[in-house]
């Protein structure tokens, strides 16, 4: 099969017949705490199983053929959610490492792997991606809400030393809540992170610094009802499931399909019907 560069190419593919029909379903989401203003505003419940102490320990991904280099999300998203008015993404994870909750100073351990990871994209081999960094809670907090700041390399390869603060929603931050960590002015996604500062610790909890990679989104307007969205691609970038490689070393990742602004278990499917190449 040609290699897929551009838009065109998914609909010619799909018109000879070369794509996949799949349905990929997340476990239970969370019963999280939701986030404030000095956490991101934004609460993400990630479709993982609750149990465990590496959130999240499972899930149901969309079964990906061996030995192909790209399977592009085409044609439709259908979503069914337990909750109102929540938006639905299928995002790709990768972790980036750890941070222990209950001390102050540098408290992060990076993951083996070497960061940036990276996929060939419009004929351009070995690209560094862009990522959004995520921080959830694998333990939960206790007595005092959690401070921190820390540091990465930016979008185009910079290293940051950060200096806004993020705080942890209460003293109670629940297992399982997930939240965007803040960049600097400028900055809009990250490469790798290099360090975790805490200034006030709690007397429990513990983290997984997670880099998250946007494969599709959706919405769902109404209770337990199905939403069907029509995706090509978002901005210059087709959207790929198959998992971008660390620059040295096995990166963990895993697909997961998560709610935007969900503080309250739920739970949700996805439909996919993608190209192979």
């Amino acid at each position: 099969m040609p290699n897929i560069s551009t838009i065109d190419d998914i609909f010619k593919q799909q018109a000879r017949g070369n794509y996949a029909s799949r349905m990929g379903v997340g476990a239970t989401f969370l019963s999280a705490t939701a986030a404030a203003a000095a956490s991101g505003f934004f609460t993400l419940s990630l479709g993982g199983n609750a149990i465990g102490s590496t959130l999240p320990s499972t899930i149901t991904e969309f079964p990906i053929p061996s030995g192909i280099t790209s399977d592009l999300i085409n044609l439709a998203s259908l979503t069914g959610l337990s909750l109102n008015a929540r938006g639905l993404i299928f995002l790709r994870l990768y972790k980036v490492g750890t941070v222990t909750l209950t001390a102050t100073g540098s408290q992060f351990t990076h993951d083996a792997a070497t960061f940036p990871v990276l996929r060939s994209e419009f004929g351009v081999s070995g690209k560094a991606q862009a990522l959004w960094p995520i921080i959830q809670v694998t333990t939960a907090l206790t007595t005092t809400a959690a401070i921190l700041t820390f540091n990465y390399v930016n979008q185009t390869g910079s290293s940051v030393t950060g200096a806004r603060t993020f705080t942890f929603p209460s003293a109670t931050t629940a297992n399982g809540s997930t939240f965007f960590l803040p960049l600097e002015q400028g900055d809009w996604a990250v490469r790798d992170v290099s360090n975790v500062v805490i200034s006030t610790a709690s007397a429990t909890g513990a983290a997984t610094v997670w880099l998250a990679e946007e494969i599709e989104p959706s919405v769902n307007c109404f209770a337990n009802a199905l939403t069907a969205d029509y995706f090509t691609g978002y901005g210059l970038k087709i959207p790929n499931q198959v998992a971008a490689t660390a620059t040295s070393g096995t990166v963990t990742t895993l697909a997961t399909l998560s709610v935007f602004g969900a503080s309250a278990a739920t739970t949700s499917c996805i439909f996919d019907m993608s190209v192979l190449s």
